[in-house]
C-alpha cells in the first residue's frame, strides 16, 4: 500500500529507522486490556507507549497527528466519562483503541519494534460477529495472518524522479529502502515474509457480465453470488412455493401487498433485471413492501411458463396513474421471449384493466409486440407516440 506524507514526517521516520535498535518487541496484555476497557488513548499516552516499546519513535513525538492522518486514522477529542451531564469535560486529542491497534500494525510494518498482537488479539475477538468491517477493523482482524507480509510505501506528493538511495535490513528482517531527491522522498518497507503477488487479471463473465479479479477469493465469491442471482431469473427452475400457490389459489400469479414475501422477492429480482436492461436508475418494485403498504396501488404478476407452470418465466406490474391503469414494466427471461407467454396473459390483462396505457420508453421488442398483439386503442396510442403526437 502507498501513503502520502510530508517530507518532514518522512525524514523523521527515516532517521528513526536508521537509528540503532535497542530491544525486541514487547507485548503487554495488561496494557492492551486497559486500553480496550477505556476505549480511548490520548495522543500523548499513545506516543509514550510507542516510545516505551521502541525508543527510536521518540523522533516522531511531534508528528503523531500527521502520522495518523497519513495512514487514514482519525484523531478525535475524547474525555474521561463525566459523572454528570452538567460537568465540564476536558477534551484531549485522542485515538480510539481500534485505531491505536491499526497504527501499531502500520508502525510494525515500517520496521519498528512495536508489538500490536495483544491489543489486536483482544479487539479481533470482538469483530468476529460483525458482517462489515472498516479498513482499520480489517487490519486488526487479520493482524495475525498478515504480520510481516506487507509492502508499505510512504512518499511525498507529487512523486518526482528519485535517485539517491539507501537501504538496510533490520534485526527483524524488514527490508527498508529510502529514496530522495531535493524535496521529494519515498520509504519502501518489505516485511520478512513478503511475497510478490502474481499479476491478477480482470475477467468478465460472458453470462452475467460480472467483472471479477482472477485469484481473489472475495471477488470470486461475489461473482458466484451475482451469477446465481442472474441465473435464477434468466434460466429459472420450478419453484416449490409457486407450485403450491398455483395449486391452492385461482390468483396465484397475482402479487399485491397481501402476497407472501417470497412473491415480492421474485418480483423484485425481475424488476432489477428490467432496470439493468433498460438502463434505468432504480427497480420499479420494492423488496418486499412494508407490512400493510399497498406498493403505490401496484399489482404485480408472476408470468408462468405454459409448459412448466411452476417456473416463473418473467414478471410485470400495473399501477394506477390519474385513475388510469398503466403497464409499468414487463420483463421475460430471454429464452421465453417470442414464445407466446406475454401474448397468453395480454388478453387477461385487457379484460382486467381495459385498454391500459403503457409506460414509456418501450424496448424495440415490446413496441413490436404491442403493434402486433395490442388492442386497437393501444396500437393507435403507440403510433401517435412514435410520430411525436
Amino acid at each position: 500500500m502507498t501513503f502520502i506524507a510530508s517530507l518532514e514526517l518522512l525524514n523523521a521516520i527515516k532517521n528513526a529507522l536508521w537509528a540503532p535498535e535497542r530491544r525486541k518487541p514487547i507485548a503487554s496484555p495488561s496494557w492492551a486490556n486497559r486500553v480496550v476497557e477505556e476505549g480511548w488513548l490520548t495522543l500523548t499516552e499513545f506516543g509514550d507507549r510507542m516510545e516505551f516499546e521502541d525508543p527510536r519513535l521518540y523522533g516522531l513525538d511531534r508528528h503523531w497527528n500527521e502520522a495518523c492522518a497519513a495512514f487514514g486514522l482519525p484523531v478525535r477529542f475524547a474525555t474521561s466519562k463525566p459523572r454528570s451531564h452538567r460537568s465540564d469535560a476536558m477534551l484531549l486529542e485522542s485515538i480510539s483503541a481500534l485505531d491505536a491497534a491499526a497504527m501499531m500494525i502500520r508502525l510494525q510494518g515500517l520496521g519498528f519494534t512495536v508489538d500490536p498482537s495483544a491489543l489486536a488479539g483482544i479487539l479481533a475477538k470482538k469483530l468476529v460477529s460483525q458482517r462489515r468491517l472498516s479498513e482499520s477493523e480489517c487490519l486488526v482482524y487479520f493482524e495475525a495472518k498478515t504480520r510481516g507480509r506487507d509492502l508499505l510505501r510512504i512518499r511525498t506528493d507529487p512523486p518526482n524522479l528519485l535517485s539517491a538511495t539507501e537501504s538496510l535490513i533490520n534485526q527483524s528482517g524488514y527490508r527498508i529502502k529510502w529514496c530522495s531527491t531535493g524535496d521529494s522522498a519515498e520509504i519502501e518497507v518489505r516485511g520478512p515474509k513478503f511475497q510478490p503477488q502474481k499479476t491478477r487479471a480482470n475477467i468478465t463473465c460472458d453470462y452475467c457480465g460480472y467483472e471479477r479479479t482472477s485469484g481473489d477469493l472475495e471477488s470470486s465469491l461475489a461473482h458466484r453470488a451475482y451469477h446465481h442471482r442472474i441465473q435464477r431469473c434468466r434460466d429459472p427452475k420450478p419453484l416449490a412455493a409457486f407450485a403450491h400457490r398455483l395449486a391452492t389459489s385461482a390468483t396465484a400469479d397475482v402479487v399485491t401487498n397481501m402476497s407472501p414475501k417470497w412473491a415480492h422477492k421474485e418480483m423484485y429480482e425481475r424488476a432489477v433485471m428490467f432496470k439493468r436492461e433498460m438502463g434505468f436508475d432504480f427497480p420499479q418494485w420494492t423488496d418486499p413492501p412494508a407490512k400493510g403498504r399497498t406498493t403505490e396501488e401496484g399489482v404485480g404478476y408472476l408470468l408462468a411458463d405454459s409448459r412448466e407452470p411452476a417456473t416463473i418465466a418473467g414478471a410485470c406490474a400495473f399501477r394506477q396513474r390519474d385513475g388510469t391503469w398503466t403497464l409499468d414494466w414487463a420483463w421475460l427471461a430471454p429464452k421465453y421471449r417470442r414464445t407466446g407467454v406475454l401474448q397468453r396473459y395480454w388478453t387477461r390483462f385487457v379484460a382486467a384493466y381495459g385498454d391500459f396505457d403503457l409506460e414509456y420508453p418501450l424496448s424495440d421488442a415490446m413496441r413490436d409486440f404491442v403493434l402486433k398483439h395490442g388492442t386497437a386503442v393501444q396500437q393507435t396510442r403507440l403510433r401517435n407516440a412514435m410520430a411525436g403526437r
